[in-house]
């Protein structure tokens, strides 16, 4: 059945390798995002004017967002990025992604961590969890 974007509150994206140019932008209910594995570019205004969204994962195969891409997402927070702090820092951000890059980053990690910082992992009800 099709969800009026206006009502969309979670979306996980489980396959395909590019999120489209404003596939989701202005989809003002949307709260969360699961960005899978398989994606490896997030087009521009991907998600702009998502005001309600507070919490992105983004998986460790993201090479590039695309300009504007979570542009005045003024609710987001959290992003739960499944790579590393490093692999974070070779990602191409496009311009005005600033509540992206400014949200709290959290790092993947299965076991728990023994170096300070921002960490998480899924637990056993596939939950994310900040250690």
């Amino acid at each position: 059945s099709h969800i009026p974007k206006s009502k969309l509150q979670t979306v996980v994206i489980t396959s395909g390798d590019y999120i489209g140019e404003k596939a989701f932008s202005s989809c003002t209910s949307l709260t969360s995002v699961v960005i899978g594995d398989s994606v490896e570019s997030i087009g521009e205004k991907a998600f702009s004017s998502c005001t309600s969204l507070m919490s992105v994962v983004i998986g460790d195969s993201v090479e590039s967002i695309g300009d504007q891409a979570f542009y005045y997402c003024t609710s987001l927070t959290s992003v739960y990025y499944k790579g590393t702090e490093s692999d974070w820092a070779e990602i191409l951000i496009g311009s005005w992604n600033g509540k992206l890059t400014n949200a709290t980053r959290y790092y993947y990690s299965e076991e728990e961590p023994t170096e300070e910082g921002n960490w998480w992992h899924y637990n056993e009800n596939d939950e994310i969890v900040v250690w």
